[in-house]
């Protein structure tokens, strides 16, 4: 709603490709919120289940992956598909997700629904009460940032980055490092999500906000970019996993709760008439 209701692109093409051919795309696929505007076309060329990920911003932990990946057809998962498409004006991210969305429900014939069911999940919570890591803070108003020209879409560029509003995500040393300005504790729990599929040390399990924490909060966390690689964990915590940094660096901790989840569920789909 905050990015303006239904949207549309301007003019979209879309076609599936060879089995084989390079996945690429000119804007993020991702669920950060970065401030990366999208400067008129869209060009893409890669598999659906993505393509919807981003549209809906669906995490992707276990059962939700497992959910999709069951319910899309054979065709779907046989080729990328390649979408060409223009947009009016400068749109945000999120304004191009709902653009997204139009495509999918268009072309696609897609019918999504929410469906909640309980499962095990991982709870974000303090590790003392009332005190916070020197890696997360309340967010300062008066904080300088810059506006992001395009959508993350890879590593930075050698020497540290400027600060960008929203989110900013970069590889450097065979480190992650993870800055975010003035994200919920339920954004961050999302991108802890991410960062535990990733490197596997929470068994691709949905990560929720647990701390009762309100406001805006910036996190500035670094961890190796696998949790098998073989990275020193010395005192500056970068060689530790995700998990093991947000403790040091957020003071945040996971507890296994089972908790009543929402699922996205494909009610219908159809195989598009390319042009």
């Amino acid at each position: 709603m905050a990015a303006g209701g239904k949207q549309e692109f301007e003019v979209a093409s879309v076609r599936q490709s060879l089995p084989n051919s390079t996945i690429r795309t000119n804007f993020g696929l991702d669920f950060f919120e970065d401030t990366g505007r999208l400067n008129g076309l869209f060009s893409a060329n890669t598999h659906l289940k993505p393509i919807i990920e981003f549209a809906y911003k669906i995490p992707e932990y276990r059962e939700q992956e497992e959910m999709l990946e069951g319910q899309l057809p054979s065709w779907a998962n046989a080729a990328p598909f390649e979408i060409e498409a223009r947009a009016e004006g400068n749109p945000t991210k999120d304004q191009v997700r709902l653009m997204m969305q139009s495509l999918l429900e268009d072309r696609f014939k897609l019918r999504m629904r929410v469906e909640t069911r309980q499962l095990a999940v991982y709870a974000l919570v303090l590790v003392e009460p009332g005190k916070l890591g020197p890696g997360l803070q309340p967010h300062n108003a008066g904080t300088s940032c810059a506006e992001r020209p395009q959508p993350n879409l890879g590593p930075a560029p050698s020497g540290k980055p400027p600060v960008f509003c929203g989110d900013d995500i970069w590889q450097e040393g065979g480190r992650v490092h993870a800055r975010m300005l003035n994200a919920t504790m339920a954004h961050i729990a999302e991108m802890l999500t991410e960062a535990g599929v990733i490197q596997g040390d929470t068994d691709q399990q949905l990560v929720v906000d647990g701390t009762g924490l309100t406001g805006g909060f910036d996190v500035d966390l670094v961890f190796r970019q696998q949790a098998s690689a073989s990275v020193n964990a010395g005192p500056d915590s970068g060689g530790q996993t995700a998990i093991e940094a947000m403790k040091k660096q957020l003071g945040l901790k996971l507890v296994k709760r089972t908790l009543p989840v929402p699922l996205y569920v494909i009610d219908h789909i159809e195989r598009p008439t390319e042009n």
